[in-house]
């Protein structure tokens, strides 16, 4: 075990700090998470370098559209998540209590230069519930010349987030819903500790935003423009991926259709300038997997499935317009 870096003493317990939930958690007893345990007067980090598994993937799969387009990264996840959403895609690892295995940083090292992957990705489950190892893994890598990536649903405090994000070279941050109600109602969490985490992340490290659309929760075209208006008063920018949801855990709804997910992909290209589907046949409508110039609408990143082709750029510029292209990271000219 590690000890927790962001904690408060009381007298029979402590508080962690880590995320908004600031749990009281008493003796040899954890908080929502799981992963920190209260014990002989400390806050223990009892999943540090525990992983549930371990995947080489496209940096697309994360997913990261504007980061080292065509590579792979080795992706690690772990166990326990601070949210508790019902239809949680990947509850198996999210909604479990399992520490996980160890692997050493070196081997994570290894395994990465091995597959001859751009860097490490953190993924899968909350990888913020589990911050310590987060900060350790992502220095090490960047002692490595290897690139970092956190998928999060970006519940954290400000604190922990401003250490953690000089370390980390590209995220995506998981919005899920526009209004805080929702979030109560559907996660447990709230609005606005994401909306601040989003505006730290993107002023240290390139940002893309995922937002799943579930049916008859948050698929209105008024929740879509509200999540793009706060998406755009950051920066209008940033990508956004609408990806289709699919019946998992607790959730009985059908499944989006990939109209739905073509649909607003349309109407929110209106408010923000990088609009990408997910988790639909790529038939449905290829041009949604593409990145056009926002201003011109040239055509420079086609990605035709696993293919991916790099085009009409110059000198970090549109070869067409000359709008820069300097957002896009891992592109040569």
């Amino acid at each position: 075990m590690q000890k927790a870096k962001w904690f408060q003493k009381k007298e029979n317990s402590c508080i962690c700090e880590c995320c908004p939930h600031r749990c009281n958690i008493m003796d040899q007893k954890t908080g929502i998470c799981g992963t920190y345990v209260y014990s002989q007067h400390h806050l223990w980090n009892q999943r540090y370098y525990k992983f549930s598994s371990i995947c080489i993937d496209p940096i697309e799969k994360k997913p990261l559209y504007h980061f080292f387009p065509g590579e792979s990264i080795l992706s690690l996840g772990g166990y326990g998540c601070n949210l508790s959403c019902f239809y949680c895609q990947n509850h198996s690892i999210s909604q479990n209590s399992s520490l996980g295995e160890s692997l050493s940083p070196e081997s994570i090292i290894a395994e990465t230069l091995k597959h001859h992957s751009i860097g490490v990705a953190l993924t899968y489950n909350e990888p913020c519930t589990n911050i310590e190892t987060a900060i350790d893994l992502f220095t090490m890598c960047h002692a490595n010349t290897l690139q970092t990536v956190l998928v999060t649903n970006g519940y954290v405090n400000p604190e922990p987030l401003m250490e953690i994000a000089p370390h980390v070279d590209a995220v995506n941050v998981d919005l899920k819903f526009s209004n805080t109600k929702d979030y109560r109602k559907y996660t447990g969490g709230s609005l606005e500790p994401v909306v601040e985490a989003i505006k730290i992340f993107h002023a240290h490290c390139l940002t893309e935003i995922t937002y799943l659309v579930i049916p008859g929760i948050n698929d209105s075209f008024s929740s879509i423009e509200n999540a793009c208006k706060i998406v755009s008063s950051i920066d209008s920018s940033i990508p956004v991926h609408f990806t289709a949801y699919y019946p998992q855990w607790k959730s009985t709804i059908s499944a989006t259709t990939p109209e739905t997910i073509k649909d607003i992909c349309r109407f929110a290209s209106q408010f923000v300038s990088f609009v990408y589907c997910g988790n639909i046949p790529y038939q449905t409508d290829p041009s949604l997997y593409n990145t056009y110039c926002p201003q011109c609408h040239s055509i420079w990143i086609e990605r035709n499935q696993n293919k991916i082709r790099i085009q009409n750029i110059l000198a970090h510029s549109c070869a067409n317009c000359g709008t820069s292209t300097e957002s896009i990271k891992g592109i040569e000219s």
